[in-house]
C-alpha cells in the first residue's frame, strides 16, 4: 500500500480517497485471507523464517526449539 501512495499530494486524490480513507471491505477480506493462510504454511517453512535472523541477535539462545 506505500508504494500506491507515492506521489499522493492532496486528499481529493482517488488513490488517497479510496486507500488510505476507503476501501474497507478489501482491506478487511486482505486481513481475513492472510490471517487464515498463515495456519496452512508449512511448518518447515515457519521454521526457517524463525530461525534465519538469530544469527544476528546477541540475545539469541544458543539452541532454539524446532518442531518435531
Amino acid at each position: 500500500m506505500a508504494l500506491a501512495m507515492v506521489g499522493v499530494r492532496f486528499k481529493s486524490d482517488k488513490r488517497d480517497q479510496y486507500l488510505q480513507h476507503g476501501g474497507w471491505f478489501v482491506k478487511v477480506a486482505l486481513w481475513l485471507l492472510f490471517t487464515v493462510v498463515a495456519f496452512f504454511l508449512p511448518v518447515g517453512l515457519v521454521n526457517a523464517y524463525g530461525a534465519g535472523p538469530w544469527h544476528a541477535c546477541p540475545l539469541a539462545p544458543a539452541k532454539t526449539y524446532t518442531w518435531p
